[in-house]
């Protein structure tokens, strides 16, 4: 009897590791949960401008930001169509360009830098109007490099360059910063460098690369720092969903969830070669949906994008293309033909540029879960 019970013992956990094997390694290759759809833009930007940054306020209102081929700036314009139609609003300064661009309770925010500068200076800009007029917040002499605005409370890194007295050398300094009252007093974090982070979610997550076992996450509407365990082989990238993370880990593209203080194991994307690095470059949450980019490094770097309606349990590689990409001679999109260029609720959307026999048309086209009966 104890011979049986001993077998079905070792029976049960031959078959649970098996079970934790294949939940790491399960992949869709069809793209059979998601569907690409895709319009022609009527009355677009113009030839003189191409496609840089989008932001979507709502289902029908979305801001693009678009790089003026003519002069070194940016300009800002707005759609209430869901991108049928677009109207001119505004445009930075020569030189300045938009690094992120987001929205807070329908206001918003981008922070910009001047790259005529060795080291760039950096604006914060506020606009109430949807990208029409733009008011500046905060200058710095030195490098906006993350943004996040939940509820009023801003939180943003910034990079500074300090000038060693009698040397030719600098130091490099990285610092967090966070106001609950929009600048009027701040709190100011420094992590150990180097370090990776990644903002989103409301919530700030830091991985100091000597530290495998904990990552800090950082609330800035609480200003609070909570330890976060883990067990990370190299921890050397983040990038943060909603509550979803994925790590470069020892060279693996690995995800997890923040349950409590800890980060349990949910899944790892890997495609082509077996020994081959990869790296989690992009991610987009919106509660079970998750879209992300992973990049396999080397001679011929590849990018791929996956998509999961589990939480990141599991994914599908995804296409980009569309059925006016196949029509087109060529198509150009800033984020290439691995990820989408912004994300609202369960969907995301590009804004791309297609040739067809030398004319130009502008398209937009949308990647989101497939409708099931009884959705909208």
């Amino acid at each position: 009897m104890s011979k049986k019970i001993l077998l079905i013992i070792l029976l049960t956990m031959t078959l649970s590791s098996c079970w934790i094997r294949t939940g790491e390694r399960r992949r869709n290759e069809e793209q059979t949960d998601f569907e690409i759809k895709s319009y022609y833009v009527e009355s677009g930007i113009g030839n003189r401008y191409r496609p840089w940054k989008l932001l979507l306020c709502s289902n029908e209102e979305w801001v693009l930001v678009a790089w003026d081929l003519e002069e070194p700036r940016n300009t800002f314009f707005f759609t209430s169509d869901r991108g049928r139609n677009w109207v001119y609003c505004s445009e930075l300064d020569v030189n300045f360009v938009c690094e992120e661009i987001l929205a807070d309770n329908d206001v918003l925010y981008c922070s910009v830098r001047d790259y005529s500068r060795v080291l760039n200076s950096s604006k914060i800009l506020q606009s109430k109007d949807y990208g029409l007029n733009w008011k500046d917040l905060f200058a710095f002499d030195g490098n906006v490099e993350h943004l996040m605005v939940v509820d009023s409370t801003i939180a943003f890194q910034l990079c500074t360059e300090k000038k060693e007295e009698c040397k030719d050398s600098s130091e490099i300094n990285y610092t967090i910063h966070i106001s609950n009252d929009m600048g009027i007093e701040w709190r100011i974090l420094e992590p150990e460098v180097p370090f990776t982070s990644a903002f989103s979610g409301g919530e700030i997550m830091v991985g100091e690369y000597g530290n495998r076992n904990f990552v800090w996450e950082i609330s800035p509407e609480r200003q609070a720092v909570d330890t976060i365990h883990s067990d990370f082989y190299t921890m050397v990238q983040i990038i943060k969903g909603d509550d979803v993370i994925g790590v470069w880990n020892g060279g693996k593209a690995d995800y997890f969830r923040v349950v409590g203080d800890s980060l349990a194991f949910l899944s790892r994307i890997k495609f082509e070669r077996r020994l081959s690095d990869y790296i989690p470059e992009e991610i987009y949450q919106d509660d079970d949906v998750v879209y992300t980019s992973v990049l396999r490094p080397g001679y011929n770097p590849k990018y791929k994008m996956f998509a999961s309606t589990d939480r990141a349990r599991t994914w599908t590689q995804v296409s980009t293309r569309s059925e006016i990409d196949n029509q087109l001679d060529s198509v150009w999109t800033p984020e290439g033909n691995a990820w989408f260029m912004a994300g609202y609720k369960d969907r995301m959307v590009s804004y791309c540029v297609g040739y067809k026999n030398g004319k130009r048309q502008d398209f937009i086209k949308v990647i989101r879960p497939k409708l099931r009966l009884g959705d909208s």
